[in-house]
């Protein structure tokens, strides 16, 4: 079993945050994964993630052993910007479940309004009514610019789900990210973040040469 935590600590030197209320969150779920020795460098690649003049939406879509997680994890690894993570599964097609890994990722950067969590743990509370707007509004609200990703969003098969991710990407803050990696299209409104000049689409064709010198960490 992985590490239950109904908060999320940030990272060692950061402040604390008040445990959140809600759903039990696995942390490891909240946090990039750790480099191995001999992975591919995706230098090229990462500089262009994290150049300033990006896009505030990131698509990276391909097929399973392509490295979409790494090369993320790559760009986290890269320092310099705040990165609040979810890896998502098949426990996350509950859209309360979701977005609280989502509050709470969040909230490790900055703290998050607490109408966002009271909103996530009513049942009465409509996620597109109230969760999503509070949600949308404390992350175009945050000061500290942030890359919010999340990984694994072809898992993700419930339309409210899917629904909220496309509606957060209007709420990404100036300065910041919203990433969504996978094996299939995400659930954006892509024409029309592409007409806007929003989006940066990055796919198999980005892939490295297999002559790329492996990085070492």
């Amino acid at each position: 079993m992985g590490e239950i935590a109904s908060g999320v600590p940030g990272p060692p030197g950061r402040p604390q945050h008040a445990t959140r209320p809600g759903f039990d969150l696995m942390a490891a779920k909240l946090r990039p994964p750790a480099a191995r020795p001999g992975i591919v460098s995706r230098s090229p690649l990462v500089r262009r993630l994290a150049a300033g003049s990006s896009p505030s939406i990131v698509s990276v879509v391909a097929p399973s052993g392509y490295g979409k997680t790494t090369l993320l994890a790559q760009w986290a690894e890269l320092g310099g910007q705040e990165f609040a993570w979810v890896s998502a599964d098949e426990r996350d097609n509950d859209p309360k479940v979701l977005l609280s890994y989502v509050a709470a990722a969040l909230d490790a950067v900055q703290p998050v309004d607490e109408r966002v969590f009271e909103a996530l743990t009513s049942p009465a509370s409509s996620v597109p009514g109230s969760v999503v707007p509070r949600l949308g509004s404390a992350f175009s609200s945050m000061t500290v610019p942030v890359v919010l990703v999340l990984d694994d969003v072809h898992l993700l098969r419930n339309p409210e789900c899917r629904d909220a991710l496309s509606v957060l990407a209007d709420y990404v803050p100036a300065g910041s990210r919203l990433v969504l990696a996978g094996r299939d299209d995400p659930p954006l409104r892509a024409a029309r973040l592409r007409a806007e000049s929003r989006i940066l689409e990055i796919g198999p064709a980005d892939r490295p040469s297999p002559a790329s010198k492996p990085h070492r960490c």
